[in-house]
């Protein structure tokens, strides 16, 4: 027997106040010059305090460690990002066998809007996308050793800007991975990062 289940998405229409938030939003995004584009870059770097895998996931690994690098460069439109992260997961036993231990890298570029509330605070949020290569200890039920699937992260950070261009950082991160049974993995992460001009032939580069 099928159920189906009604959508609670109301049209905009209905919604009017979603549009003015909108149109909110939209108006606080800067746009960068031609000559602004690329011309700093922040690198950071971010460690695991917390994660959390969800359903079904969780029933045959955990997360013991995450860590990621971000390259953030101004592009017209807030910013854009080039993200290297990886994990480990632990395997568990489940239904009797042994799940595989396995290491996990994600190649992502992304977008972020960053709000800077003072001097001192600033918030950021954005969204990625890109590639989860997995490596496996050894064959999984399926007698696969490696596997790469399509991701999309969704991201939360807040910074303290601490000394010329260095700042501290704490992040929340869900990431999705696109296998036959969706994988949610929830990370909490701190780190520092460093604004710097960006050399002038990774800009020739880029451009």
């Amino acid at each position: 027997m099928s159920v189906k289940i009604k959508s609670t998405i109301l049209p905009i229409h209905r919604r009017p106040y979603l549009s003015v938030l909108v149109i909110i939003y939209l108006s606080t995004i800067p746009i960068f010059s031609q000559s602004e584009v690329f011309s700093k870059v922040v690198v950071s770097y971010e460690m695991s305090a917390l994660n959390s895998l969800m359903q079904p996931a969780s029933q045959y690994w955990e997360v013991t460690k995450s860590d990621q690098i971000n390259f953030e460069f101004p592009f017209y439109w807030q910013f854009v990002n080039v993200r290297f992260q990886t994990s480990e997961f632990s395997g568990k036993t489940y239904g009797g066998k042994d799940m595989p231990d396995f290491k996990e890298y994600y190649i992502a570029l992304g977008w972020v809007a960053r709000w800077q509330f003072t001097d001192l605070l600033g918030v950021q949020t954005g969204f990625s996308l890109g590639d989860h290569s997995m490596v496996f200890s050894h064959e999984t039920i399926m007698g696969l050793k490696n596997e790469n699937e399509f991701g999309l992260g969704l991201d939360c950070l807040i910074f303290l800007n601490l000394y010329k261009g260095l700042r501290f950082q704490s992040s929340y991160s869900k990431n999705m991975v696109f296998t036959s049974s969706r994988f949610h993995n929830d990370t909490i992460l701190f780190g520092f990062g460093y604004e710097m001009n960006t050399p002038q032939f990774l800009i020739t580069f880029l451009k």
